[in-house]
């Protein structure tokens, strides 16, 4: 009781995360990988003896059951065996009797194979009592059975029982026991320093014992030697009572401890007591002795922690959802034990389903935490750590189809091995890789894999905003986060929070990150795998936007250059003829020469920006000038909302070189008697209609010149759509119409300047 005490007490010791406690050192020196593979080891050591045990016991070649009537009755004869032609199924046997005349009488707890079904204590000791008298039968040959209709039959038992005899329960059972242990060492192996790691290791190891010891007890033929059945029964209930105190220990101290109480000592100091209490038979539980207390009740416990649990992770997601899955696993998978299994036993009646299934049952508990390790990262264990654990249990496979074909063909040992080697080769590695890859396996992290798209978004924008934008999008593209947020919070690296619910990427400019909430739509957390992948991608993008701002820098440099000779050389040489022209014709033309010089110096300037609004009363006043001096009357019309917008500089000129252009060809083919132009601007768009009253040549007969070809040239660097429109012949109205469509927002000015 001490020592089990003691144990609890190294479960208190709670150190920093990442660090070790002293407790947590349990063979510090071995890699998780080596720990497995003594975990394996050590069981299968304890399989051995309970193989030998098993094997070593009188074998009479009889299974049993009961009949309607609830008398024992022949379930099957074993080929071979020594009853085999002296007895057959269905035949009722009422007595067993020794060389010496010894009698003892087969009732239903004859063949009980679960002494711990039976709800006190007496009931307890008067089965162990007839084991005692069977055993002693058996081992004073021969032996008689009693049938029902009077006759006897007399058999010698063979002196040790074949392993092909033992029950297809006996197999499964230590299955499950082997899973359950080998994961909760995994999980320890990995987690050392972790208390809720020990309690699942100590909960892992007293499951294997619980499980080994029944399916040696419950895989008997008749009976077994009372001292070893009792030594059996004793392990069996340490260990199952290690295995629900510890989960109770568990919901104490995970996701988040509850309280500074040593918990687990309190919890350990209970189970030796329960325990201490049983075997000595010292006070006996209502209901049933061997289920309430030590399972019922933790289960009880248990859903107190829990609800406390949950409230304490109010407010915090990641751990409410690592919670919730790891809570229905431990309640669904107990739960549904107590319900078909401790239930009926404790209201008196059988079971509702074998031994053997409830252990698989509970092994769902196990089944849900790995699920739990791979999608919440439960325990903190990387999806590395069932890699690992795969890796070993295709190791164990190995031997397990080699011990297999041996005892199911009897194949010599080398050649069992190889046909062993090649199934694994042929069918296990395949099957194994295909659900790795298929249920497991998150999409390729791979830097190259994504190297194209970061090409093509590098070579695809023109702007660093531009790229900023880019950037974002194919962060989602690869994570496919649940949420993206753009935070003004600087960083200079990428990390993981909230335990890898979020990630968070710095912007490429500067004072800016993005948080990344919830990997794949939020099924999974973000790993460090993910981690790494996000700062790859953020230094290569980092390069991309310095040479992107190298390149405008150049660009810019060179246009100033470009600007300033163009004012102060060209537009000073316009100036002087201005002045010294002596006809007014010249004079004109070199102010127009100069004004056109100044757009174009205008259209390399970023910063000459106009509202939209003002250029329309620039380009109404100048049309206005040029229809007076021609005779021409105009009507002008304007439809626009709310919403104001900047023209950069080369849409600001080619809009207005496309408009006198347009007014251009009005007037060269008529003139007009009218000139109707009408301006509409949405939310999105601005559209611009100018229609005259010339009856000029169908559209599909024009000769495209210089003028047009120029118009769809500037109207396409904007991204603008032109088009010319007639009336239908025969009808009133005349005419020709030109309509252009430019989209409005914030960001094509910056690229179309640019690449200007």
């Amino acid at each position: 009781m001490r020592a089990l005490v003691s144990l609890g007490q190294q479960f208190t010791m709670i150190s920093a995360p990442g660090t070790p406690s002293k407790a947590g050192l349990w063979l510090p020196a071995l890699a998780p990988l080596s720990i497995l593979i003594a975990a394996g080891t050590g069981f299968a050591l304890v399989v051995v003896a309970g193989l030998w045990l098993l094997t070593e016991q009188p074998w009479l070649g009889l299974n049993w059951r009961l009949d309607d009537l609830d008398r024992v009755a022949i379930a099957g004869v074993a080929a071979g065996g020594p009853a085999e032609g002296h007895i057959t199924e269905g035949d009722v046997v009422g007595a067993v009797e020794d060389a010496a005349g010894e009698r003892v009488g087969l009732t239903v707890q004859s063949i009980l194979r679960e002494p711990d079904n039976l709800a006190t204590y007496s009931q307890y000791n008067r089965f162990f009592e007839r084991q005692r008298e069977l055993d002693r039968v058996l081992a004073h040959p021969p032996v008689s059975l009693l049938l029902a209709n009077g006759q006897a039959v007399t058999l010698s038992p063979a002196p040790s029982r074949p392993i092909r005899d033992l029950p297809f329960g006996y197999w499964a059972i230590n299955l499950v026991a082997a899973v359950g242990l080998l994961f909760g060492i995994g999980v320890w192996s990995y987690r050392r320093g972790q208390p809720a790691a020990r309690l699942l290791a100590v909960g892992s190891i007293g499951f294997m014992f619980q499980g080994c010891c029944m399916a040696i007890y419950t895989s008997r033929e008749l009976a077994l030697d009372p001292r070893l059945f009792s030594a059996l029964t004793a392990t069996n209930h340490l260990g199952g009572t290690l295995f629900a105190y510890s989960a109770l220990a568990l919901l104490w101290y995970y996701p988040s401890r509850i309280g500074p109480l040593p918990f687990a000592t309190f919890t350990y100091g209970a189970a030796a007591l329960v325990w201490l209490n049983e075997t000595l038979q010292v006070v006996q539980w209502p209901g049933h002795t061997f289920y309430l207390v030590p399972f019922v009740l933790p289960y009880v416990l248990g859903l107190y922690l829990a609800r406390r649990q949950w409230l304490l992770s109010h407010g915090r997601p990641v751990e409410r959802a690592s919670l919730r899955w790891f809570l229905l696993t431990i309640f669904v998978s107990i739960g549904s034990v107590l319900v078909l299994y401790f239930g009926p036993t404790l209201l008196g009646e059988p079971p509702l389903l074998p031994l053997w299934i409830a252990q698989f049952l509970l092994l769902s508990l196990y089944g849900g935490l790995a699920a739990g390790v791979l999608r919440y990262r439960l325990f903190d264990v990387e999806r590395w750590w069932f890699a690992t654990w795969v890796w070993f249990l295709g190791g164990l496979l190995v031997v397990g189809i080699d011990l297999l074909l041996i005892y199911l063909m009897n194949l010599h040992p080398l050649g069992a091995l190889s046909v062993a080697i090649l199934i694994m080769a042929w069918i296990y590695f395949p099957a194994r890789q295909w659900l790795w890859a298929h249920l497991f396996r998150s999409p390729t992290q791979q830097l190259e894999h994504y190297l194209p798209e970061l090409m093509e978004t590098y070579f695809s924008t023109t702007t660093l905003s531009d790229f900023e934008c880019q950037w974002t999008s194919l962060l989602k593209r690869i994570f496919d986060p649940l949420s993206a947020r753009t935070l003004a919070s600087p960083a200079d690296d990428a990390g993981l929070e909230e335990y890898g619910l979020t990630l968070r990427v710095p912007s490429i400019g500067d004072g800016q990150c993005i948080a990344l909430t919830g990997r794949n739509h939020g099924n999974k957390l973000f790993t460090s795998a993910d981690l790494e992948l996000a700062r790859a991608l953020l230094a290569l993008g980092r390069k991309s936007a310095n040479l992107r701002r190298d390149q405008q820098q150049g660009i810019r440099a060179e246009r100033n250059r470009i600007m300033r000779d163009l004012h102060d050389d060209v537009g000073a040489r316009l100036l002087t003829l201005i002045h010294r022209a002596k006809q007014d014709e010249d004079a004109e033309m070199a102010r127009s020469a100069l004004k056109a010089l100044r757009e174009t110096i205008h259209t390399l300037d970023d910063d000459a920006r106009v509202p939209l609004r003002t250029a329309l009363e620039d380009w109404k006043l100048e049309i206005q000038d040029r229809l007076e001096a021609a005779g021409v009357e105009l009507a002008w019309t304007e439809d626009h909302g709310a919403t104001e917008f900047i023209l950069p500089p080369r849409q600001r000129i080619n809009l207005g070189r496309i408009i006198r252009e347009g007014l251009s060809n009005a007037l060269r083919h008529g003139p007009p008697a009218s000139v109707a132009i009408h301006t509409m601007v949405d939310e999105s768009r601005l559209e611009l209609a100018i229609a005259d009253d010339n009856r000029s040549a169908p559209i599909a007969e024009w000769e495209e010149g210089t003028g047009m070809t120029n118009m769809r040239t500037r109207a396409k660097e904007i991204g603008a759509d032109i088009h010319w429109h007639q009336a239908e012949p025969g009808s009133a109205a005349t005419g020709t119409t030109l309509r252009l469509t430019l989209p409005l927002h914030e960001d094509i000015g910056d690229a179309v300047d640019t690449a200007g």
